[in-house]
């Protein structure tokens, strides 16, 4: 069923589930524990469908997937119990098609790459890595993350901070 929301635009519930499953089939104590806890769907008109992943004392982060040319863009923005913050909907569209701070965060990156093999060859960037997530936690302050094509498919994060790259971390 859908209902819209009130004082949003661009947003329609699409549902609320239960962690994805039915009443019975969650047994036992951590059914009933979490099997209260709806998760709420909607529907961007940019972004498609976007979930919310975790609501904690009025911070939420909302949750979707964007499929590209390359591959699927994971991304996570910041909004309320009802909806991703507008603001946040619009950084992430900026930073998608705005070249110069995925350029930013593609050097950062490449230099990174460079402390560990100090000849490698920024022509071999979109060889190696995808572009795999974005996350937008301020206007300002958001991180983008490319993963490795190949083993061992480390994560590569560049975080900005006033829309400057900070740090590159990297996960495993």
């Amino acid at each position: 069923r859908s209902v819209r929301l009130t004082g949003r635009t661009g947003f329609r519930v699409l549902s609320c589930t239960y962690l994805g499953r039915t009443r019975s089939q969650q047994m036992g104590l951590l059914g009933k524990l979490f099997g209260g806890k709806r998760k709420s769907t909607l529907e961007d008109d940019r972004f498609g469908t976007i979930h919310l992943l975790r609501h904690n004392r009025g911070n939420s982060v909302w949750a979707g997937k964007w499929d590209m040319e390359d591959g699927t863009l994971e991304f996570f923005v910041q909004g309320d119990e009802q909806a991703p913050f507008e603001e946040a909907l619009a950084k992430l569209e900026g930073i998608i098609t705005e070249s110069a701070l995925l350029n930013d965060s593609r050097t950062a990156v490449v230099e990174t790459l460079r402390n560990a093999e100090p000849a490698y060859p920024v022509s071999r960037f979109d060889q190696d890595m995808q572009l795999a997530g974005i996350h937008v936690k301020t206007n300002e302050d958001f991180v983008i993350t490319y993963k490795q094509r190949h083993d061992p498919f480390y994560l590569f994060n560049a975080h900005f901070e006033n829309g400057q790259v900070t740090d590159v971390s990297i996960d495993s």
